[in-house]
C-alpha cells in the first residue's frame, strides 16, 4: 500500500539522506505476483501534499517498473542456467573425446549419434561416406562381413 508522508519531520526516518535532504515522500511498493519487490520513492525537497491522482501516476509507474524488474530478473536466471548448461556441456564433450577407447552413443532407431576421436579413428570414419554412419545399425550390420586372417569369408 503506497504512503505518502507530507512532512518528515513528524516520522522517524533512518535513512539519513532522507531525513536531511527531503521535507515530504511518497512511497509506493514494487509488487510482483502478490510479493514485494522493493519500494521507489518520489522524494521533494519542499513540503507537498500528495494528491490521489499523484499517487495513482506513481502506483501505475510502480507497477511498470515492477513488471520490467521481475523481466529482468528472469532474463537474468535463464541467462545464468544457459551458461551453466554450456559449461557442462563442454565439460562433457571434453570428458567424451579425452577417452582412449572409441565410443558411440545411438538413438532408438540404431542410428549413430556421437562419436569419439577414438571411434572414428578404429572404424575408419573419416575414410568412408557420410550415408553408411547415417544408416540404422541393422542397415550397416548388413555391408560388414565376417572373414578370417585369410581373407575368406566366414559365414555364407
Amino acid at each position: 500500500k503506497p504512503l505518502a508522508v507530507h512532512d518528515l519531520s513528524t516520522v522517524e526516518i533512518l535513512t539519513p539522506i532522507l531525513r536531511e535532504q527531503l521535507n515530504s515522500l511518497l512511497g509506493v511498493p514494487l509488487i510482483v505476483e502478490d510479493s514485494v519487490i522493493g519500494v521507489i520513492h518520489i522524494g521533494m525537497k519542499r513540503k507537498r501534499i500528495f494528491t490521489k491522482e499523484d499517487i495513482t501516476i506513481f502506483e501505475h509507474i510502480a507497477r511498470c517498473l515492477a513488471q520490467a524488474i521481475e523481466c529482468t530478473l528472469r532474463e537474468e536466471v535463464a541467462y545464468r542456467a544457459h551458461m551453466e548448461a554450456a559449461e557442462q556441456t563442454e565439460q562433457l564433450e571434453s570428458f567424451f573425446e579425452a577417452i582412449t577407447d572409441g565410443l558411440m552413443v545411438y538413438d532408438q532407431q540404431g542410428h549413430i549419434i556421437k562419436t569419439n576421436t577414438a571411434a572414428r579413428r578404429m572404424l575408419g570414419m573419416e575414410t568412408q561416406p557420410e550415408a553408411l554412419y547415417r544408416a540404422t545399425l541393422e542397415e550397416r550390420a548388413a555391408l560388414y562381413q565376417i572373414r578370417d586372417q585369410s581373407g575368406r569369408p566366414l559365414f555364407s
